[in-house]
């Protein structure tokens, strides 16, 4: 699937909306500590007034931060943007945009915000020079994505390349969700910033040990999760053993 393709996908199909459920996901968990981290990293910056939630899906990150900040919602998604606009959150703007060529102001934010996107976007370059152009200097980045070489990825990884040879069916499947879905390596997307200008602050690493499905059967459930969960904090502070993790944020100033 070409990189027109791929976009087509997220703009007409309605299957992302159906799959996208951050609250009821096996990971619910993981995503609710990067928002709470989200949140967090920018209150540390007071100046912050605009922020661009890029990729806003179904307005999860929209909805907590429309009470703490000026907030535009974006998303290719045709059914993506018409849920959040039925959510009617007061005083947020919400419009439908490539994130790689918006039609937003020269430096019109504060802040830009892209989790859980980065992902199902083809090419990182040109987003990370199109957020570098709206957002005003000074101004803040905050971005995840899910590590090629997470520990779980890796075992993921390994087992979908044993199904793809035994099963016709699931091969084909594979091949789909990989030209919508991608991972990312620390390096390559630390590379992609700084090409585009941005300074990197702070990189956090999160979930070494997560929920596991494989093939629709999980491996680590949810309710296991819950007691390694204090194991997986540990972890996550060790040196090299933190760059195992399933996800990884980031903080970066234009």
């Amino acid at each position: 699937m070409d990189i027109k393709k791929v976009k087509e996908y997220f703009m007409e199909s309605e299957e992302v909306f159906l799959w996208w459920d951050p609250e009821n996901d096996i990971m619910s968990s993981i995503y609710q500590r990067i928002l709470n981290l989200l949140v967090k990293q920018l209150g540390q910056f007071p100046n912050i007034i605009s922020v661009l939630d890029a990729g806003c899906g179904k307005g999860r990150i929209t909805q907590v931060l429309a009470d703490l900040y000026n907030v535009t919602a974006v998303d290719i998604s045709e059914t993506m943007i018409n849920y959040v606009k039925e959510l009617d959150i007061p005083a947020v703007r919400v419009v439908k945009s490539d994130l790689a060529n918006t039609l937003f102001l020269d430096k019109e934010f504060d802040a830009v915000v892209c989790l859980e996107t980065l992902v199902h976007l083809p090419d990182i370059d040109k987003v990370f020079c199109e957020f570098y152009r709206i957002i005003k200097h000074n101004g803040i980045l905050i971005i995840d994505f899910d590590n090629k070489y997470g520990f779980i990825r890796l075992i993921k990884d390994l087992f979908y390349f044993l199904f793809k040879i035994f099963d016709a069916r699931y091969k084909a499947e594979r091949e789909k969700r990989e030209q919508i879905f991608r991972t990312l390596s620390r390096s390559e997307v630390i590379h992609a910033l700084s090409r585009s200008g941005f300074r990197i602050i702070r990189i956090f690493y999160i979930g070494v040990i997560v929920p596991l499905v494989i093939k629709n059967t999980p491996i680590i459930t949810s309710r296991v999760f819950k007691y390694v969960d204090w194991l997986n904090r540990f972890l996550e502070k060790m040196p090299i053993i933190k760059i195992f993790s399933t996800y990884i944020f980031v903080v970066c100033q234009k």
